[in-house]
């Protein structure tokens, strides 16, 4: 059975996806997400550092952790490296901690999670 696309925009798609599972028909909706980078930012003196950004889910602002999507051809390193730096206006040595998928029941959304050590002390105004 072909899957329906029920919305799609720049950033996701949500299908309607049909699957025969142990002779059973089985319709899910399916976030399709392209993938992400989350970075746990940590200086000499062991502060990790975060961010306030608004959020539209909660329709509140949250403090998070630096994050972004991976751009097109771009590495998963180099993008926690960009979203670290543009949010922040820090740089570091970045350790790969894991790959997760956020949310398997229903979405296709995977994060990568990096540590950053920071090299630079100081943010950019």
């Amino acid at each position: 059975m072909p899957n329906e696309v029920l919305f799609e925009n720049p950033i996701l798609r949500v299908e309607k996806r049909v699957s025969e599972i142990n002779g059973k028909t089985v319709t899910r909706s399916v976030i399709d997400m392209p993938p992400a980078v989350m970075v746990i930012a940590i200086d000499a003196q062991n502060r990790v550092h975060l961010l306030r950004e608004y959020m539209a889910p909660t329709d509140d602002f949250e403090l998070t952790f630096a994050k972004g999507r991976i751009d097109e051809g771009e590495t998963a390193v180099a993008a926690a490296k960009r979203e670290l730096n543009e949010e922040l206006g820090l740089t570091g040595d970045l350790e790969h901690l894991m790959t997760v998928h956020n949310q398997p029941s229903h979405s296709t959304a995977v994060t990568h999670l990096s540590l950053i050590h920071i090299s630079e002390p100081t943010r950019r105004s």
